[in-house]
């Protein structure tokens, strides 16, 4: 109970001030609209028909949750969709999918009042919240109404975990208003359920980003590319870390001896380390060049350290490394080079994506390295043709499964 009060009356009040201070100036600068402001307190569309509430904060709950939105739309015709965001930018390329019986808007402040007034008029009969959003005001509301809350591709970190822990009993009981919940990984579940989640409540694992292919790009982004990477000669690194590139680009200077059409794109997770990585490939004996630069690729290696490109290099790699998994680093996700038939390769730190190399490797639809073992697992790769098309074939199918669990979600919380 000192939780909610806690929350209520202390961490509300001193966040919503600070909110609506930063909106009244950007407002006042023209930068954002008096509507805006409007619907975070709760002003809210006013279907007349029965309502399912999606909500995801931003771009990286919101963009994978298309697919969850267009399967309730066929699956209940009569039924309206309201999906909300907290960013401008979400909520916009939400309206931009231009879907059907679908209503887009900024979410409610989590205040009582703001709340209320949104669900106000409404025949809502389902709120679905994506990952990590746990909303204690509304969720309160909602229960009290007896709507059913449904938790996807959920989320909650150790760090976060005990953070809330703070909180005293507090969680537990938000905790039981869940009426679903189907975590993102084994971690997250496992968390959730230590914050109180009741174990009846637990649905199977779905991660919504395995549902949602990634843009291809153009021919014409391709263009100056193709030229220098022969597909089937070319290796990615995606989203590495430090003490992951030392390795990748030693396992790449061996190979490259005996195969002098070899190319490696290395794609840091954070660009500013592009100099870096430069250095490190050129004190192997390789040379290398960088995107950042405006650089012509090299006979080696082309480091890929800018935003919003990653599109680019899987389409030109036969084979991906995927980054954060040979150091401690959770692992990154294996879906953006399955989808473009590029065969994965991963070390063993994989517990963001837990369940899912799980599966990708129980059917050999991925390739496992470890630091001793990674120039030769990477010469296997790059030596056969017939391996890497059956790899990314079983990882192909591995993720078609992922559709057959939406269907299965779907089955258990629609009303």
């Amino acid at each position: 109970m000192l939780g909610l009060i806690f929350y209520r009356f202390i961490f509300i009040p001193l966040w919503i001030t600070w909110l609506l201070v930063r909106e009244a100036i950007s407002i006042l600068r023209g930068r954002t609209e008096l509507d805006d402001l409007l619907d975070r307190l709760g002003r809210g569309p006013k279907p007349t028909a029965p309502v399912i509430w999606i909500h995801g904060a931003s771009l990286g709950e919101l963009g994978p949750a298309r697919a969850l939105a267009e399967a309730i739309l066929t699956r209940r015709p009569d039924h309206h969709l309201i999906i909300s965001a907290h960013a401008p930018h979400a909520r916009n390329m939400v309206q931009a999918w231009g879907l059907p019986r679908t209503h887009v808007t900024l979410a409610p402040l989590d205040m009582r009042w703001s709340t209320r007034r949104f669900l106000r008029g409404l025949d809502c009969r389902l709120h679905v919240t994506i990952e990590n959003e746990l909303w204690p005001n509304r969720f309160i509301l909602l229960a009290g109404s007896r709507v059913p809350i449904v938790a996807v591709s959920a989320r909650m970190s150790a760090r976060s975990l005990k953070h809330w822990r703070i909180m005293g009993s507090f969680p537990r009981r938000l905790m039981g208003l869940v009426t679903w919940l189907a975590a993102q990984a084994p971690d997250s579940r496992a968390n959730l359920l230590a914050l109180g989640l009741p174990e009846d409540r637990i649905l199977p694992d779905l991660n919504l980003k395995a549902l949602v292919p990634p843009r291809r790009p153009t021919d014409e982004e391709l263009a100056p590319f193709v030229s220098h990477f022969d597909r089937e000669h070319t290796v990615l690194g995606a989203s590495t870390h430090p003490d992951e590139e030392q390795h990748l680009l030693a396992a790449f200077a061996a190979l490259a001896k005996d195969q002098p059409r070899l190319r490696l794109i290395i794609a840091p997770r954070r660009t500013s380390r592009g100099a870096e990585i430069a250095g490190i490939a050129r004190a192997l004996g390789l040379t290398a060049a960088l995107r950042s630069n405006g650089e012509r690729p090299t006979q080696h290696v082309y480091v890929a350290d800018t935003l919003h490109e990653m599109s680019l290099w899987y389409a030109l790699a036969t084979a991906t490394f995927v980054g954060g998994s040979l150091a401690d680093f959770g692992g990154h996700t294996p879906y953006e080079p399955i989808f473009f038939s590029s065969t994965v390769l991963h070390g063993p730190y994989t517990g963001n994506f837990g369940v899912v190399y799980e599966e990708l490797d129980r059917a050999d639809g991925a390739i496992p390295v470890t630091i001793d073992t990674f120039a030769l697992r990477l010469r296997e790769v790059m030596a056969d043709d017939t391996l890497r098309r059956r790899v990314s074939e079983n990882a192909r199918l591995a993720i078609l499964a992922e559709s057959d669990r939406l269907s299965s979600f779907l089955d258990q919380i629609l009303p």
